[in-house]
């Protein structure tokens, strides 16, 4: 039996744009308008495994438990500079949204690494998880308006509530042990999470990339 803590870090940016143009009439100037969001998560899990030999290969089967946390903003911009800033009236308005989530539950899987030589082997794993966690939903409005000069803040509402989400991955890879206890991973991971982000086209999102990982063994 063996026990591992680890930890993993995801920083995205969904969409992003902008556009401006001058208007004529009776108060001309440049108006810009935009939008942009953003988002990033974290898990922390913990586990205790049991090893299995299958003629060369070594199978661990693992239990624990999975923390995870993901915040989420987006923000609509517009903003109005007048060609006349001492007789027009500018500004800019923000209206901006947030959604943060803490979850934690029950994960379980499985990997198993097959040895090259004395110092290679290929690795893979799969697990899945149920997090059980609350999700607070924000949203206020940032307005800076010039002639006269008049800035603030208003919150329109902020409102939580209890939500389920859940998670599968799997990974493969190569693995290189230098030292006893030190181990470099290098290889490809893909991961789907259900109910995690909210600003997103599906309830389920898929991540997927290569990975490198450094495990010590105490």
């Amino acid at each position: 039996m063996d026990w591992r803590l680890a930890g993993a870090f995801h920083l995205g940016k969904n969409r992003s744009w902008q556009e401006s143009g001058h208007i004529t009439g009776s108060d001309p100037g440049f108006l810009t308008i935009g939008y942009g969001d953003d988002y990033s998560f974290q898990a922390f899990d913990f586990d205790v495994g049991k090893h299995v030999k299958v003629q060369a290969a070594d199978i661990r089967f693992f239990g624990g438990l999975r923390l995870v946390h993901s915040d989420e903003h987006g923000t609509a911009s517009e903003g109005f500079s007048p060609d006349n800033p001492g007789a027009d009236k500018g500004g800019a308005v923000d209206k901006v949204g947030s959604s943060e989530y803490w979850g934690i539950g029950p994960r379980a899987g499985v990997e198993a690494y097959y040895p090259l030589g004395e110092t290679w082997g290929l690795t893979g794993s799969a697990s899945g998880a149920v997090m059980w966690g609350r999700r607070t939903d924000r949203a206020g409005v940032n307005y800076n308006f010039t002639n006269p000069d008049n800035h603030g803040s208003v919150t329109l509402f902020s409102e939580s509530a209890n939500q389920t989400v859940t998670s599968l991955d799997a990974s493969a890879g190569l693995s290189w042990t230098p030292l006893a206890g030190a181990t470099f991973t290098a290889g490809y991971k893909i991961e789907q999470w259900h109910n995690l982000l909210i600003n997103a086209d599906h309830s389920s999102q898929t991540f997927h990339g290569p990975f490198l990982r450094l495990e010590v063994k105490m």
